[in-house]
């Protein structure tokens, strides 16, 4: 006869009850005897003065036993593979308390689960367990990108609950200030996972432009002011215009402020008209050979 005997198992082996003697071949005297241990076991029964030998042969059962290893846990993305190393048909799995399926192999991705796996092998039965823990991202929610104005910054602002926040600028708070153009990025890692976002930061420079010096015109002249931005978005001159270029005629400051993608500038301009010298020479004259007449401007005008 031969029996198979299961991994940290042991196998009753008993004769009938009655006889005169009982001899086991590894000396135990008894009817019946426990086995741990693969082997070919025999047993000599004596009644009545007669012998009886029988024997028993003690194989491994082919269910040595598997380890699904660790637990573990997982990122958005990743896949826990897990293998028995016996065949489809040995092999049976259970995720979450209920039944699966079959195969040598399991994969888990994107969910918590308490993995068994049942070999089964004649009458041997082995199994293992195995937490898979799926450390689901943190949502920032941080815009991809952020523009502001030459000289100012952004302020972005990450979803709190986080268990860190790990800023590429060296910050560790929700909120960071951006004052510089390029790509910035926010680490949340959960559970050793990795999850990162990137925003790009843009610098929109300011529109440029110069009214140039203060001018002093004279009664009845006019200047054009003129920003050349002209197609910039917005103009608007403090006395109301909106084109890139004022006609003006008389005394005041005049300023402007340009827009552009945003961003505005501004500059001013003292304008002073000054008024005709008011003169006069007297009435015409006639003058004889040989005289002269004297002509002076009264009143004397300022300046």
């Amino acid at each position: 006869d031969e029996m198979d005997l299961c991994l940290d198992d042991s196998l009753f082996l008993e004769a009938p009850l009655g006889a005169d003697s009982y001899t086991w071949s590894n000396g135990n005297l008894t009817h019946a005897l426990w086995v741990d241990t693969p082997g070919l076991y025999s047993i000599n029964v004596g009644i009545g003065g007669c012998n009886f030998v029988d024997q028993m042969l003690i194989s491994p059962s082919l269910n040595v036993g598997f380890e699904l290893g660790e637990d573990l846990v997982i990122c958005l993305g990743e896949t826990a593979s897990f293998s028995s190393g016996y065949a489809d048909s040995e092999t049976s799995w259970w995720q979450n308390g209920s039944s699966s399926g079959s195969g040598s192999s399991w994969a888990v991705e994107g969910i918590d689960a308490t993995l068994v796996a049942e070999v089964v092998i004649g009458e041997c039965v082995s199994r293992d367990t195995v937490e898979v823990d799926f450390a689901a991202p943190f949502d920032p929610d941080v815009p991809e990108s952020v523009s502001f104005c030459t000289g100012d910054s952004a302020f972005v602002l990450a979803n709190f609950g986080a268990p860190e926040y790990l800023w590429s600028s060296g910050e560790s708070t929700a909120g960071v200030w951006v004052t510089d153009a390029g790509v910035i990025t926010l680490n949340t890692p959960i559970q050793g996972c990795p999850y990162e976002n990137s925003i790009l930061a843009t610098v929109i420079p300011l529109p440029t432009f110069d009214l140039g010096p203060d001018i002093a015109l004279c009664h009845g002249q006019n200047t054009t002011l003129n920003t050349s931005l002209y197609f910039a978005e917005q103009t608007n001159w403090s006395n109301g215009g909106t084109d890139a270029t004022l006609n003006v005629n008389a005394t005041g400051l005049y300023s402007v402020v340009v827009t552009d993608q945003g961003c505005s500038s501004s500059d001013s301009i003292q304008v002073n008209v000054q008024p005709l010298p008011i003169f006069e020479l007297g009435e015409d004259r006639n003058l004889c050979p040989d005289e002269s007449a004297f002509l002076y401007v009264y009143p004397l005008p300022d300046g």
